[in-house]
């Protein structure tokens, strides 16, 4: 976008702002994970030497019936449960909540993690995290996820049954800034249809609200409720994050 003149050049530093923690993160969990590989050696009896004939004893005295043995296979299940840091640390990969000029949370508080942080991923709406997923479904039955909506090189905003405001007004702003904006909205009846609930529970606004989704699926900012003027604050909010005066 700031190739194309639809943005200012300071949009660039967003990058920098935004993906140098996460790779810190991500690194640091991988370091770690190394780490913590030692204790399933231990309990494999594997960490005394490089002695073949040795490490195979070892090895098979876990198939014994003595209460050694016993202990040593109590003490593998707990090495290998402990590895879900490292083969199922959903957190790591999806609780990345960025923090740049290019979101806006008006001030929103930060919701906590519930849960660990770098196990379970906890979903939420809130600007600077990814758009969570849920099952829509089409007019026909055809199922799509809310990630499908959105991406594809555009803006998107998402709203529901009460929320028609908000569709007439990201079409006059796309026109106005020249950029493509995409607008849903999920309800019964309408071409996106939440018939499970789940998106309801997931998206953190009432069904007059709206989230503003960026290009890569980042929730930007949202509102919870219609707002006395829909427009100029898609456009106040479009102008923070492409750095346009």
């Amino acid at each position: 976008m700031v190739l194309k003149g639809q943005a200012g050049e300071k949009l660039l530093e967003s990058c920098d702002a935004e993906r140098a923690p996460v790779a810190k993160q991500i690194v640091t969990r991988a370091n770690q994970s190394i780490g913590e590989t030692g204790p399933i050696f231990d309990a494999l009896g594997m960490d005394g030497g490089v002695d073949p004939v040795q490490m195979q004893k070892n090895l098979e005295a876990r198939c014994n019936t003595t209460p050694a043995a016993e202990k040593q296979r109590e003490a593998i299940r707990k090495a290998i449960a402990f590895k879900k840091y490292e083969f199922d640390a959903h957190g790591v990969e999806m609780n990345q909540r960025h923090r740049s000029a290019a979101i806006v949370t008006d001030g929103q508080i930060e919701p906590s993690f519930e849960l660990d942080a770098e196990l379970h991923y906890q979903p939420t709406a809130w600007p600077g995290a990814p758009l969570p997923h849920a099952w829509l479904y089409r007019t026909g039955g055809q199922r799509v996820s809310t990630l499908d909506l959105c991406g594809h090189g555009r803006f998107t905003v998402l709203t529901g049954l009460d929320g028609k405001a908000w569709i007439e007004a990201t079409h006059a702003l796309a026109q106005e800034l020249g950029i493509a904006i995409e607008a849903h909205l999920i309800g019964p009846r309408q071409p996106h249809a939440d018939h499970a609930g789940d998106w309801a529970r997931l998206r953190e606004i009432s069904d007059s609200g709206c989230l503003l989704v960026r290009p890569d699926h980042r929730v930007v900012w949202r509102a919870n409720r219609l707002t006395d003027a829909l427009q100029a604050d898609l456009r106040r909010v479009l102008s923070a994050i492409l750095d346009r005066k």
